[in-house]
Order: C-alpha cells, then sequence, then structure tokens
C-alpha cells in the first residue's frame, strides 16, 4: 500500500476529539499551514486519488512539493496523538514526566526533580506501572550523586532503589509468563469455540494444570491476576464448564470494580467481558439479565475509555455478535434482520481493520437469521463470504460448519444438480481435517441418504429420523454442542419431519427449555 493511501487511511481513522485536538494544536502555530488544508480535504473525501488530489490544489504554490505536506501533515497528526495519549493514559503521562524529571535534574533543580519523583512513583505503584517504575528507577541512579545528602544517606537511598529495582523486575517477569500464557489460550479460543473432542480437552487441562493458573498466589499484581482469571475463563469456556466459567466471570468482574485502572489498560478484555457474561445469562436461561449486559455495552460506545477507532471496532463486533446470538438464541430472528443491513455495511466498509475470526462469527450469525426467515439467497450470501475466505484467518469451528450449511441451503432451494458436487467437495474437504466433530462425519453420512438418494423407493423422512437419532445421542456429548448454539441441527431436522418452519421448531425448543 502506498504511504499516500497510508496517510489517508490515518486521517479517516481519527475520531472527532482527536481531529479536534489536531486542528487545535496547529492552531498555535503561526504562519500558513498548508498541511491543514490538505488534512481537511483528505477528510472530505470518500477514497484516496492522487490525481484527484493534484487537481484540487493546482492553484496552490505548494502543489509542487506535495509530498513535503504530505509528510509534514504526517508528522504533526502523529505528534497530536502523542500529546493526547499522554494525557489520557497513565503509562504515557508517567514516561513523559519522567523524561521532565531527568531534565530538572540536569539543570540542577534537585529540590523540584525530587518532588516529581514522589509523585511519579506513587503514580507507578498505585497503578502498578512497573516499566514506568524502572525508568524512573534509571534516572533516580543516575543523578544520585546530584543529591544535597550525606554518603551515608547515599548508600542508603542505593540500596532502596536496588531493591525496588529487583522488584520491579520480578513482578515483569511474572507478567510476562501470565501474557504469553493468555495469549496461547486466546489464540486457540479464536480459532475454536469448543474443543472437538476429549483430546483436545486435554490440551486445555494442561493449561489449567499449568503452576501459574492453578495457583493464582503466584499473580502478584492486579494485571497478571486479571490475566490469570481471564485465561481460566476461556479455558472453561471452551471446554465447555459452565459452573467454574461463571465463577471466573464474577471473579473478573470484581477485578475490574476494585481496580478501575485495569478497564484502562485492559480495555478489549473488558469489552469482551460482557460478551462472556451475557452468553453465560443466556445458557442459564436468563435472557433478562442478558439484555441489560448487552444494552449496558452499547452504552460503553460513548465512553471516552474506549474512544478509538480500535476499540469501537471491537464494541461494533462485539455488540453485532451479541445482538445477533441473543436474538437468534431466542428466535426472534426478525429482530436480527432489523440489524442485518447495518451491521453488512459497517463490516464492508470496516473490512481490513476486523479480525477474520470475528467476521466468520458475524456472517455465521446473519446466515442463521436469514435462513429462518427463510431468505435463503441471503443466507447463501453470508455463507460464501465464509467459505471463500482464509480458512487459516477465520474461526475454523464455524468455517467448517458453514460447509455443512451450504448443503442445507441447496437442499432448500431444491439445487440438485449442484448438490452433488457441493457434496463431492465437502467430503473432500473433510478428508483433509485432522479432527472432524462426529456431528460433522454423521452429517455427511446422513446428508447423502435423505437429500443425494435417486430411488424412488426412499423415503427422505426414514433418514432424518434415523439422523435425529444419531445426532440426540452425539448431543449428549458437550464437545459437540456448537451445533446447537449457533445453528440448530436438531430443530432444523424436526421443521422437515414435522413440515414446520425452521424458526418455529427453535421457539418450540427454547420453550421447553425455560
Amino acid at each position: 500500500m502506498k504511504p499516500s493511501v497510508l496517510l489517508f487511511d490515518l486521517v479517516k481513522s481519527l475520531s472527532e476529539e482527536e481531529k479536534q485536538n489536531f486542528q487545535k494544536s496547529a492552531s498555535l502555530q503561526q504562519g500558513e499551514k498548508n498541511y491543514l488544508k490538505l488534512f481537511r480535504y483528505l477528510g472530505s473525501v470518500n477514497e484516496y486519488n492522487e490525481e484527484a488530489v493534484k487537481q484540487h490544489f493546482k492553484h496552490e504554490t505548494f502543489a509542487r512539493h506535495l509530498a513535503s505536506e504530505k509528510n509534514q501533515l504526517l508528522h504533526h497528526i502523529l505528534k497530536s496523538l502523542r500529546l493526547s495519549r499522554v494525557q489520557t493514559k497513565m503509562s504515557a503521562n508517567t514516561f513523559d514526566r519522567t523524561k521532565d524529571v531527568h531534565v530538572l535534574f540536569a539543570k540542577g533543580l534537585i529540590k523540584l526533580a525530587q518532588k516529581e519523583v514522589d509523585e511519579i512513583r506513587q503514580l507507578t505503584i498505585d497503578n502498578e506501572l512497573c516499566y514506568s517504575h524502572l525508568k524512573l528507577i534509571e534516572v533516580e541512579l543516575r543523578f544520585i550523586n546530584s543529591l544535597p545528602v550525606s554518603d551515608e544517606k547515599k548508600a542508603h537511598r542505593l540500596s532502596e532503589l536496588f531493591n525496588e529495582k529487583e522488584e520491579c523486575l520480578k513482578k515483569i517477569s511474572v507478567l510476562n509468563t501470565y501474557e504469553k500464557l493468555f495469549k496461547e489460550v486466546e489464540y486457540y479460543f479464536n480459532q475454536n469455540i469448543l474443543v472437538h473432542d476429549r483430546s483436545k480437552k486435554h490440551l486445555l487441562e494442561s493449561y489449567l494444570n499449568n503452576p501459574f493458573l492453578s495457583d493464582l498466589s503466584k499473580a502478584n499484581t492486579t494485571r497478571a491476576k486479571l490475566l490469570a482469571t481471564y485465561s481460566r475463563l476461556i479455558c472453561f469456556r471452551i471446554i465447555n464448564e459452565n459452573t467454574k466459567l461463571g465463577i471466573e466471570i464474577n471473579n473478573a468482574i470484581e477485578l475490574y470494580r476494585k481496580y478501575p485502572h485495569l478497564k484502562v489498560e485492559y480495555p478489549k478484555l473488558f469489552i469482551n467481558l460482557q460478551g462472556f457474561s451475557a452468553r453465560y445469562m443466556a445458557i442459564n436461561a436468563d435472557l433478562k439479565k442478558a439484555k441489560l449486559i448487552i444494552d449496558n455495552l452499547r452504552f460503553m460506545r460513548n465512553d471516552k475509555c474506549f474512544d478509538t477507532v480500535d476499540l469501537q471496532n471491537t464494541i461494533f463486533t462485539r455488540l453485532a455478535v451479541y445482538d445477533l446470538t441473543y436474538h437468534n438464541y431466542s428466535g426472534q430472528f426478525e429482530k436480527s434482520l432489523d440489524l442485518a443491513v447495518d451491521i453488512e455495511e459497517r463490516l464492508e466498509a470496516n473490512k481490513d481493520r476486523i479480525p477474520g475470526y470475528e467476521q466468520t462469527t458475524i456472517n455465521f450469525l446473519m446466515f442463521a437469521a436469514h435462513f429462518a426467515k427463510g431468505a435463503y439467497n441471503r443466507a447463501l450470501k453470508c455463507i460464501n463470504e465464509i467459505v471463500n475466505a482464509d480458512f487459516e484467518e477465520s474461526r475454523q469451528d464455524l468455517y467448517r460448519y458453514a460447509k455443512i450449511c451450504n448443503l442445507i441451503i441447496h437442499y432448500e432451494l431444491g439445487n440438485t444438480e449442484y448438490l452433488n458436487y457441493s457434496y463431492k467437495s465437502a467430503v473432500r474437504f473433510f478428508k483433509t481435517i485432522d479432527y472432524p466433530f462426529e456431528y460433522e462425519l454423521a452429517f455427511l453420512k446422513h446428508f447423502k441418504n435423505f437429500a443425494l438418494s435417486k430411488k424412488q423407493s426412499d423415503n427422505p423422512k426414514l433418514y432424518l429420523k434415523e439422523f435425529k437419532t444419531n445426532l440426540q445421542e452425539i448431543f449428549k456429548d458437550p464437545y459437540q454442542m456448537m451445533a446447537v448454539e449457533y445453528f440448530d441441527l436438531i430443530a432444523w431436522v424436526d421443521s422437515k419431519l414435522n413440515d414446520t418452519p425452521y424458526d418455529q421448531e427453535i421457539r418450540n425448543t427454547r420453550a421447553n427449555q425455560q
């Protein structure tokens, strides 16, 4: 991607507040500011076109050195964002103030420097900013000989600083261990929401048995405690142990409540925690509480703590997933469809900024809503978005389920000739998978009988009944339950057996669960 396009993307990524801050900082400079003209123009267009830019500024003198003005614009935007970050992010603020301490010591203003040191140290301790604390210690060590105290006091202070440094390094080492564990668990979760079988369960149990996750007393900072709790939460979500999941959700909520700085340092985890909590309430038949949690997330869009483009996209994707899941799970598919147009537009506009696994999930949930209301062509469009994407970057369990749902849609559409080709393609695909779900294999076996058989004597409903019996046995295994939560395969089979709409079967199922 060309630098000019990247600059355009940067301008378009700015929030309204960031734009205002940038223009305020620019107004403090004297003289003509051509880069500001370029900024306003880029903000007014929907896509970057180099020739259009030159044409727009053809009567301006700076058009002859446009590349220089672009560099100026980039420099001033980044400077404005840095200043804004210093004001809003405690870690950035303390790093910046530590530089001031260095300047004060260098100018011999020892008392003023020491006053700043004491304030910054307290901030780093209160907010567990270990790296900032280390930086402050380095500055103090460099200028310790400048202190107007006796050699004995300097030696005592030196010992204190080295003890502080050792304690900081211990905390950083432990935190790095928890960050590594969390990233490994999170990566697995983003690819596969549930384990496929007991062998994969052992993988997750090995994480839970890791000394750092089994014994939370090793977490010597609240950040480490949050990452440990969150790692355990995800593991219990993946292996579908809902009672333990509920305990860890409550533990994480309590940590965020008790230590407000965690929301600033780990905002994405805070956003995602709302989803874990809402889902937990929904599967435990408390749909009202689930709805309240989702609505609370909606209000978070206006919280300054989450005003960056990245976090706003996270809130958008999470809201899309939670809203669609809530409406689909409760059988209110028409409400999902009311949201579909806006979700599709925002998904397309931010496609390069939204992770592939999030796009997979959203498209699958929209497929389920369209399918339930009989809009099979719209449902097929959503499925095609999934299966035409990169498998490695997708949520792989839903990508695979989409292969199955693709066959179901064409079956509903009566595309008999295409079904034969598509079925063979699906069989080839699943042969490349080394850990298939049991329900995937059962579907491929039974679908051939009730959908593709050419024998006139064959009764599809007999095969469907056999398929349902097989699925009911398979779904006694909690590791196969994804096929119920995202698209209820048994409800679809029932709709064929009972000649009833799929959405009615879903509502009947949920009513029986109350």
